[in-house]
């Protein structure tokens, strides 16, 4: 690429050859020619490194986690188009919340595009309940990660899309755009106002001038009014056009370990050609001013005058309301590749994986499960026959929480991502719903006991219509009495166990654990020393026979009159009961 710095230089030493040819000697004609050849031909040379180099690099560093500034509302827009397949199940707002869902896709996304980016985050949201739908999947990431040649066929051209000014094509494709076909059909006649000024200068000088004028001046308004509207989405039809080339180039690799559905997406690029040369006039455009910004300022004149690309838009505009399904398909293609990609290279950087085994009435078998964002988990296992429940108690910090997202995440990676951060996992397919980070709402007047309420409510309504329904309801009722509390949560686990629905509950009270039946008892627990309380976070069989509440208030530095009165209360407390 010429810099803006060499361009006076070549400008002038082609004046300075002409000069010299002319006056001097012909020859100079020639070594002129012969220089602007070498030079393109040394600018062509340094493109072609420059592109070896950036491949080079994606190539290397395929597996590495991007530092990116995720915007949501751009994924939710994908997210969107799956809430309607039936192969899945959505994770509502509580479960997605409860389980840090987003900081789980930050943690694992290692995709090339804004594509790959939203399938990515649209695939954790939407729960595959097809075996063979994640069969397939499990095929396809197996062959990125086995098969070198294949992988660097993708991520090429993954790495030729790339990830910037994208973010706004998803609005393009999947959200409604209107716009004032009168105001388009002004600017198709605005663009003649110019040329037209200059055939009156023929006829009456000063009338051509004023007219020259104030076309020049309200084209200019319009152009950059327009521009305002229809720039991002100007960007987003240079990006289309990139995932429109690359998508062709996919189905040149060997798609069948992809699994690419090569008829439908071979129709679909078919269908849109005329679309895709009027996307690539906009690039031609948008490429004028990136690649020979020294005349980008008489490519903005011509603009102006003529309204080029606010009209070529619209008009581009027209084929993307005909061909919406097929740009559609178009994007999947390339989005579900990069999630692909993205599972692969995640595997790599795990130190312990392992891809799900799916039987029908089996129950729920993890062995040495952590929790995927944490720098530094323990691991755990855990085996639950069909119908059980389980019981979880321990103390405040011990781990509880935590142990029942990793269970819940391991279901979920197992069935959107095929890959487990365990060494083993078998289960039949599964739903799970959370209830764990309950708050109140200031602003609704919903208290914290009936924000419990209502998220155990939603479990019980899906269960009756579901038995693949499996629970994780952390501190079960604590907005409320302890008798209460205890009588309502038996009943509640007592119910859900009768309908076949597993439940991983975690709770302080000791008396919901020994009272309730049909759950397995499992505890973490602490030791509790002069200064400090030491956690080990492994699980254990039993029920929990420690506590930590007062301890922590002697830790945090409480007067020790509060903490040793609070000991005596607690012993008395403890004796009446």
């Amino acid at each position: 690429m010429i810099s803006k710095a060499m361009t006076p230089i070549l400008i002038i030493a082609a004046i300075i050859f002409l000069m010299m040819g002319y006056s001097i000697n012909s020859i100079f004609y020639g070594v002129g020619f012969l220089i602007a050849l070498l030079t393109v031909f040394w600018v062509l040379r340094q493109q072609k490194i420059r592109y070896e180099q950036f491949i080079k690099n994606e190539r290397n560093n395929w597996n590495t986690k991007k530092k990116r500034k995720y915007e949501y509302d751009v994924f939710a827009s994908l997210d969107e188009l799956n809430k309607i397949k039936d192969n899945s199940f959505r994770l509502d707002k509580q479960t997605w919340k409860d389980l840090n869902m987003e900081d789980i896709f930050k943690n694992i996304d290692r995709t090339f595009t804004v594509p790959g980016q939203q399938y990515l985050y649209s695939t954790l949201r939407n729960i595959c309940t097809d075996k063979e739908e994640l069969l397939i999947r499990e095929k396809a990431i197996t062959a990125l990660n086995e098969n070198n040649s294949l992988r660097e066929k993708v991520i090429e051209i993954l790495a030729n899309i790339g990830i910037e000014d994208g973010s706004f094509t998803t609005r393009l494709l999947f959200q409604s755009i209107s716009f004032d076909e009168k105001y388009i059909l002004f600017l198709k006649f605005s663009r003649f106002a110019v040329p037209f000024s200059l055939l009156l200068f023929l006829i009456d000088l000063p009338l051509g001038i004023i007219a020259f004028i104030v076309s020049m001046i309200l084209n200019t308004k319009n152009y950059y009014d327009t521009k305002k509207h229809i720039g991002s989405y100007a960007d987003s039809m240079k990006y289309m056009s990139k995932v429109m080339t690359q998508c062709e180039n996919l189905l040149k690799t060997d798609i069948e370990l992809l699994n690419i559905n090569k008829e439908e997406t071979s129709l679909a690029l078919r269908k849109t050609v005329s679309i895709k040369k009027r996307f690539d006039k906009l690039v031609f455009g948008n490429n004028q001013r990136g690649k020979m910004a020294e005349f980008s300022i008489f490519y903005d004149y011509i603009n102006m005058i003529f309204l080029l690309e606010p009209i070529m838009f619209y008009d581009a505009m027209k084929y993307v309301e005909k061909y919406l399904d097929d740009l559609k398909i178009i994007y999947e293609t390339i989005g579900r590749t990069d999630m692909l990609l993205s599972t692969a290279a995640l595997r790599t950087n795990l130190p312990v994986y392992t891809t799900p085994i799916f039987e029908k009435d089996s129950g729920l078998e993890i062995k040495d499960a952590v929790y995927i964002i944490l720098n530094d988990p323990v691991a755990n296992s855990i085996s639950v026959n069909q119908g059980h429940g389980v019981m979880i108690t321990g103390s405040n910090m011990s781990g509880k929480s935590t142990f029942l997202r990793t269970i819940a995440t391991s279901i979920i990676l197992a069935q959107t991502i095929s890959t487990v951060t365990a060494s083993f996992y078998k289960a039949k397919v599964l739903v799970p719903l959370t209830s764990i980070s309950i708050s109140d709402s200031i602003e609704s007047g919903e208290s914290y006991y009936l924000a419990e309420v209502k998220s155990i409510k939603r479990i019980i309504d899906y269960s009756q219509n579901n038995n693949s329904v499996i629970a994780f309801i952390d501190e079960i009722f604590s907005g409320t009495n302890r008798i209460e509390r205890t009588a309502a949560s038996i009943e509640i686990l007592d119910y859900l166990k009768r309908n076949g629905i597993t439940a991983f509950v975690a709770t302080h009270d000791l008396e919901i654990s020994r009272e309730i039946s049909g759950y397995d008892k499992y505890y973490f627990k602490e030791e509790v020393s002069e200064n400090d309380i030491n956690f080990d976070y492994h699980l254990y069989e039993g029920i929990s026979n420690t506590s930590n509440a007062i301890e922590i208030l002697k830790l945090v530095g409480y007067p020790e009159e509060i903490y040793a009165a609070a000991k005596i209360k607690a012993l008395d407390i403890a004796k009446s009961i």
